[in-house]
C-alpha cells in the first residue's frame, strides 16, 4: 500500500451542510392520478465547497489530494437552497 505524505490536517476546502428543495417524480412515472403526484423533496448533503458561483455552489463527498480530483459532486441551484451551515471555515 502506497503511503501519502505530507497531507495538511487541515482541510482543503471548506467543509458545508447545504439544504435544498428539490424536483420529485413518482416512482412508476406513467398513467399518474393526481392524488399520486409528489410534491417536491427537501434534501441535504455535507461535503467539501469546492466552487461558489454567483447562481451555484459545488460540493464533493471527497477530494483526491494526490490526483487534484473529487468524487460525488453535486451543484445546487443557489435559487434552491433553503440553509447552508459551515462546519468547517476555510481560511
Amino acid at each position: 500500500m502506497k503511503t501519502v505524505k505530507n497531507i495538511s490536517p487541515e482541510p482543503d476546502f471548506s467543509i458545508v451542510h447545504v439544504s435544498w428543495v428539490d424536483s420529485c417524480e413518482p416512482r412508476e412515472n406513467a398513467e399518474i392520478e393526481v392524488c399520486d403526484i409528489p410534491s417536491p423533496q427537501l434534501l441535504s448533503n455535507v461535503g467539501f465547497l469546492i466552487k461558489e458561483k454567483k447562481d451555484y455552489i459545488s460540493i464533493a463527498g471527497s477530494h483526491k489530494k494526490e490526483l487534484l480530483t473529487f468524487d460525488y459532486v453535486i451543484s445546487i441551484p443557489k435559487k434552491s437552497i433553503t440553509k447552508i451551515f459551515y462546519l468547517y471555515r476555510k481560511k
